[in-house]
């Protein structure tokens, strides 16, 4: 294995969540469950107050009144030296069942005074989810670490007890003087409505709004799809100022479901982290999903996904453009138990190769992982040297949507949005009448989803905003425009357009903000399209899509 130079590792997504006190011992787990929102500042002394507690032993574990943010703080000691330990810091169970439609985050605080850079001794964090460990990342002592503050997303609230843990490990805990965690907390976020679409009535000059409801009912079998060992004896990189794809193939024949998230491991050279996206195509190499923007590091990195659809074998492809820097190398493992399968993949924008067929290319796979929610009744394989499984039993919803609010804001303005509906919508559809302006084409709008508890009605919360859109209001002489569920994306884009809508896409046409034609594609007959902005200025444009029906305008915006 080549050594790599880093200290966060994140090892996947978790499926977390929390809730009103209520026994566990009918469940056959020890305790009572504690409430969101949790937090642990340990200005109690003791680690008996909220029921932390220590598996195998408190070892060297303290309530530390000399170190925190502020102090106290929990601390684990490295002396007097013990070699070859392992101790447990974990929390009360926590009950997600009241929590399905959200996200659980956690956030907290660590501190490393270390006397030795040996990267043996490690502070793993993670999660205990219906007794089965899960890790999350892991922190070695490289250097000394001041205050560092670290926000998890712990995936999907529902359905599973859990608890959150903190393990002190290593050889010889003499290389450390020692490991201080502070500000512990848990807390929800809820799941958004999504899909928003409008429509401007030129006839009545109102704004008709649409949008899908949060998507609260996943269910299914959490998988991580996993093909290496755990270790690169290689690396790959795409030389500077050059386009490529580096991946892997997902043998996944008969299954489907739902992108989650997606880990690749770096080997750090002299150069600095780069921004990449990760591209996902369908068993045909059809281009069909591409992940946020992310940065490298010498280490695991995970990105989350907006829930992508996938129905059997796809590709994860890490993708390099002309204006990627100098970057690390993704790591490539070539003596794991699937290296004969030969599933790693380069791609030049024109042409598929295996790795292997390349110049000092060896069959292999890439450590690059991804976790998806794979639909109940699809037949499992032992395809996966180490999948992680975890059957999601339906339960009794205790969150309802109880309405939705509408928010509005005009172009070019610095102010915030603000909420223009009296009362919740109890719907998914909402006509605005905007206020006449003269000085912009347009308005952004966006739409949140309130949540009351189901047996209550006590109000729980309101969710982020969904996707964020620009409806013109202006159309040019002689276009027709047409009323239709569009959906561009990512916004704002740097490599790559991604289109969906319900009408048939004839052509596409870009303007800049004068009105010159930048960039047309005609004689398609297509519900989704995509198409590259690679070579356009960075700036604000207008995306016209034709239609059998009429002309669809939309602004985008280009950042490179």
């Amino acid at each position: 294995m080549k050594t790599y130079s880093s200290f966060l590792i994140f090892l996947g997504i978790g499926i977390i969540a929390v809730f009103t006190g209520s026994s566990l011992s009918a469940q056959g787990l020890p305790g009572d469950t504690l409430q969101l929102s949790f937090t642990e500042n340990w200005n109690s002394g003791s680690f008996a107050m909220n029921g932390w507690s220590f598996p195998n032993g408190q070892g060297s574990w303290v309530v530390d009144n000399y170190y925190g943010d502020p102090t106290p703080s929990a601390a684990f000691y490295g002396f007097p030296p013990i070699t070859n330990y392992s101790y447990k810091l974990f929390s009360p169970w926590f009950d997600g069942k009241e929590f399905q439609c959200s996200d659980i985050w956690l956030d907290f605080d660590l501190k490393l005074i270390n006397v030795s850079i040996t990267r043996t001794e490690e502070m793993t964090i993670g999660k205990e989810y219906d007794t089965t460990w899960i890790p999350l990342c892991t922190v070695k002592n490289d250097s000394n670490m001041g205050w560092k503050h670290y926000h998890l997303s712990l995936g999907f609230a529902n359905k599973h007890y859990f608890k959150i843990g903190f393990i002190a490990s290593g050889v010889n805990s003499s290389g450390i003087d020692s490991w201080h965690i502070d500000n512990i907390q848990l807390d929800y976020v809820c799941e958004p409505p999504s899909d928003l679409n409008a429509w401007h009535n030129n006839l009545a000059d109102t704004v008709n709004l649409s949008w899908d409801p949060p998507n609260c009912g996943r269910s299914g079998i959490l998988m991580n799809f996993i093909y290496d060992d755990g270790t690169m004896e290689n690396g790959w990189v795409i030389s500077q100022g050059n386009n490529g794809w580096f991946g892997n193939e997902f043998p996944v024949p008969g299954m489907s479901g739902t992108l989650e998230s997606v880990s690749t491991l770096w080997w750090a050279n002299t150069c600095l982290p780069s921004a990449m996206t990760i591209d996902f195509f369908d068993a045909n190499h059809t281009l069909v999903a591409t992940s946020d923007t992310f940065y490298t590091a010498g280490t695991w990195v995970t990105v989350q996904l907006n829930h992508f659809p996938f129905n059997g074998i796809f590709y994860a492809m890490v993708h390099w453009t002309p204006t990627t820097n100098c970057s690390y190398y993704l790591g490539y493992d070539e003596n794991g138990p699937y290296t004969s399968q030969d599933l790693a993949w380069y791609y030049d924008g024109t042409t598929w190769q295996k790795v292997s067929s390349l110049p000092s290319g060896n069959p292999g796979v890439f450590l690059l992982r991804t976790t998806a929610m794979v639909t109940d009744g699809k037949k499992l394989t032992e395809l996966f040297p180490a999948d992680f499984r975890q059957n999601m039993p339906d339960v009794i919803d205790s969150m309802v949507v109880t309405g939705y609010n509408i928010y509005r804001k005009p172009p070019f303005d610095d102010s915030s949005f603000r909420k223009i509906n009296t009362i919740p919508v109890p719907g998914t559809q909402y006509t605005d009448v905007p206020p006449p302006n003269y000085y912009f084409d347009g308005y952004y709008y966006y739409v949140t989803c309130i949540y009351n508890h189901a047996s209550t009605n006590d109000f729980l919360c309101e969710s982020p905003g969904s996707d964020t859109i620009y409806e013109v209001l202006v159309v040019n002489v002689g276009e027709k425009k047409v009323k239709a569920k569009l959906k561009v994306f990512p916004v704002p884009a740097s490599n790559i357009i991604n289109i969906q809508s319900d009408k048939i896409i004839t052509g596409i046409e870009i303007d800049d903000h004068l009105g010159s034609i930048r960039l047309t594609e005609g004689n398609l007959r297509e519900k989704e399209y995509s198409f590259p902005v690679e070579r356009l200025s960075p700036g604000l444009y207008f995306l016209k899509v034709m239609t059998g029906e009429g002309i669809i305008t939309r602004k985008i915006l280009v950042l490179h």
